[in-house]
């Protein structure tokens, strides 16, 4: 089994009956892991090979790089209904910015949401006022999404910040509004 850095969250697992076993780590950001390597229904084995190979790797930007900055914000334009923007990427240390706006005050199931795998990188959401520097709202779980609410804000421009918690990359998600 695969673990995370804090030891107990299951990232992957390899369970087959052959001769070898094998888990793959694309995908996961720079870090510390843990394996555990164990025999079915408690079986001994006297001799194996662990190998693991991981080479240095890299998330390569999305078609809206670069929006690293309010300032380099992708314009996603007036939001009517549900906007959705698949396919994206994060580069660790390497924010994405939209800019949207609402036509009219945010209603009660407005938000701003971002779906991704958390075993490949943990990713956070914050939106921003008109200015692209003032704070409204974050969200940094732990799960495979982030959510924010747009209920209640006034008609106006708005940006949407999503980042790698602590820097991480995430080759994979999507953006809805």
């Amino acid at each position: 089994m695969l673990y995370a850095s804090n030891g107990t969250t299951v990232l992957g697992r390899s369970e087959g009956t052959g001769n070898s076993e094998e888990i793959s780590l694309a995908g996961l950001s720079s870090g510390t892991y843990y394996l555990r390597v164990y025999g079915y229904d408690n079986a001994a084995n006297p001799s194996y090979a662990l190998s693991v190979a991981a080479a240095p790797g890299t998330v390569s930007g999305d078609r809206y790089e670069n929006n690293d900055t309010a300032a380099t914000a992708t314009n996603l334009r007036t939001i009517s209904g549900t906007t959705t923007e698949a396919n994206l990427s994060i580069e660790a240390s390497d924010p994405d910015w939209y800019r949207f706006t609402l036509a009219s005050a945010g209603r009660n199931g407005d938000k701003a949401t971002i779906t991704f795998a958390h075993a490949q990188g943990d990713l956070d959401l914050a939106v921003y006022g008109s200015d692209g520097s003032t704070l409204l709202s974050i969200s940094e779980g732990t799960d495979n999404s982030e959510e924010i609410s747009l209920a209640g804000m006034p008609a106006g421009t708005y940006y949407v910040q999503v980042y790698g918690y602590a820097g991480a990359a995430n080759p994979s998600y999507t953006l809805s509004l």
